[in-house]
């Protein structure tokens, strides 16, 4: 243990509610009532996610990150099946919080914004 990081943490004011936890730790619990958005990006290398859920003045406040990096394999995949790929790994990160709950997609590539947006895809 590093003798400087104990004793910085053993000064720190003590947390005395949720609203102090929360900032402490630097991020918001989820409100079980208000729908998930999950924001999702590729690149030619990784993946990005980002779960977040907007209060009543629609900021959007961060409930989970996750990143990964692409296989060698699925660099290969065309800019669309990567993004889709980047939905895919998006949904089952965060699939504890989605499951049975309302979410949206935000994607920035137009045509897999057309497949969301669709109301049946058959």
């Amino acid at each position: 243990m590093d003798a400087d990081k104990v004793k910085v943490i053993v000064a720190l004011d003590l947390l005395t509610n949720l609203q102090e936890l929360r900032a402490f730790l630097g991020h918001v619990c989820p409100d079980w009532n208000k729908p998930y958005h999950v924001f999702v990006d590729t690149s030619a290398f990784a993946i990005g996610a980002v779960l977040s859920q907007r209060d009543e003045h629609r900021k959007d406040f961060t409930i989970y990150f996750a990143s990964r990096q692409l296989s060698a394999t699925e660099k290969n995949y065309t800019t669309t099946e990567r993004e889709a790929l980047g939905m895919v790994f998006a949904v089952k990160k965060f699939r504890h919080y989605l499951l049975g709950y309302e979410f949206v997609f935000h994607l920035d590539h137009y045509a897999l914004q057309h497949l969301v947006k669709k109301a049946n895809l058959s």
